[in-house]
């Protein structure tokens, strides 16, 4: 096969898996090139939900974990993840490994407790991040997990439990679902 330039990773499906790629991490500063096959360039493939500049606030009820429904925005590439803002999840269509990570800044009640994790196919895969509130200022936490996909028709979440009835509103959050393998 020739070298052939990709620059949307959309258009590298119809690769086959023996096809070889030219991967240049910066073809102006460092030109160190790197043959790699379809399969692994495929690996790249991730989604994500988003929401910059919240200002809605979810109620939580006190100790039930509640699934985070804050999300504004959306982004996928390929076809092994797809993400939906307006089903606040980020569903997995093929078996393989994943990295799923969530990254939060959010305001809540005075001297709560508040739990955020991620959930996969309804049950959490990790022990949460725990942060415990001092004021209504804003705090920040990240929670990061692989996760081992056996078969398609697999959804990832964000979740949030809380000590009380408390409010909980997102100002800036992430949640990414990335084929490592």
């Amino acid at each position: 096969m020739a070298a052939q330039k990709i620059t949307d990773l959309d258009a590298a499906t119809a690769l086959a898996d023996d096809d070889q790629l030219l991967v240049t991490a910066n073809p102006t500063t460092s030109p160190t090139s790197k043959k790699v096959n379809a399969d692994v360039a495929l690996r790249l493939s991730h989604a994500y939900l988003s929401v910059t500049g919240g200002s809605a606030s979810q109620s939580l009820t006190a100790t039930t974990w509640t699934k985070v429904t804050q999300f504004t925005a959306e982004t996928n590439y390929n076809s092994t993840t797809t993400a939906s803002h307006a089903n606040d999840q980020i569903a997995v269509s093929n078996a393989g490994q994943y990295q799923a990570t969530w990254m939060c800044s959010f305001t809540g009640a005075t001297t709560s407790e508040y739990r955020l994790a991620i959930y996969w196919n309804g049950s959490i895969v990790l022990a949460p991040a725990i942060i415990t509130t001092t004021s209504t200022n804003e705090h920040a936490v990240t929670v990061s997990v692989p996760v081992n996909v056996t078969s398609g028709s697999t959804n990832v979440e964000a979740y949030v439990y809380s000590d009380g009835a408390n409010a909980f509103a997102v100002k800036e959050s992430v949640l990414t679902v990335t084929r490592v393998a």
